[in-house]
């Protein structure tokens, strides 16, 4: 493990609120994942997110506040989603995966129980845990936003047929033309999608 890993490590994070230093952070947390983190490295990596990200989602929370400034929106978004991706933090996925089930039943808006930001990462810990959400979401969503949004969301399936059946809605036309960037690109952010990724779009 390279020093950069030591120094995210010893740094006091509980003292850091800045909104450039935690995308700096989270960028190289993304860039370990990619180089150095293997299977007998990924649980010492999850406690290193932890670390680093935990105590601003702690402190800021996931549910919209009133008055709340944008980029303290924006950071919490960022922060649980990387929480999840990188830290693969189940118990954070356990209590946002229902609220992001009852944010897309609801169809967001005004009394949603997150906002939007947090909403999409939220909708990507069901797919990912292989929760309620689908094909049959991506007809019913009659806002672009939330067709968005669950594209993004089915592109985070974790498992071989979940992600096929993802990747089906591309081939048969469900997911729209200007849609289809998100579906790929989530589809290759996350080491279990990647892989499955690939190996499926090498058997079309």
């Amino acid at each position: 493990r390279g020093g950069v890993w030591r120094v995210l490590g010893a740094f006091d994070w509980k003292k850091e609120r800045s909104r450039v230093v935690f995308e700096a952070a989270i960028s190289v947390l993304e860039e370990l994942e990619q180089t150095l983190v293997d299977e007998r490295s990924r649980k010492d990596f999850g406690k290193l997110v932890s670390r680093v990200l935990g105590p601003v989602v702690k402190e800021l929370g996931t549910a919209p506040r009133a008055g709340e400034p944008m980029t303290s929106s924006l950071l919490s978004a960022a922060a649980v989603g990387a929480l999840f991706d990188l830290g693969d933090d189940a118990a954070l996925a356990k209590k946002l995966g229902p609220l992001g089930r009852a944010y897309l039943d609801q169809g967001g808006g005004a009394g949603a129980p997150l906002d939007a930001d947090v909403a999409q990462k939220a909708l990507e810990m069901l797919a990912a845990q292989g929760g309620a959400i689908g094909a049959e979401d991506l007809e019913r969503a009659k806002h672009p936003q939330l067709r968005v949004m669950v594209t993004r969301a089915l592109a985070k399936k974790r498992d071989e047929a979940g992600l096929r059946g993802s990747l089906d809605l591309l081939l048969d036309g469900r997911v729209r033309s200007g849609d289809v960037r998100y579906l790929t690109n989530g589809a290759t952010e996350g080491p279990e999608q990647r892989g499955i990724f690939f190996d499926l779009l090498g058997q079309t």
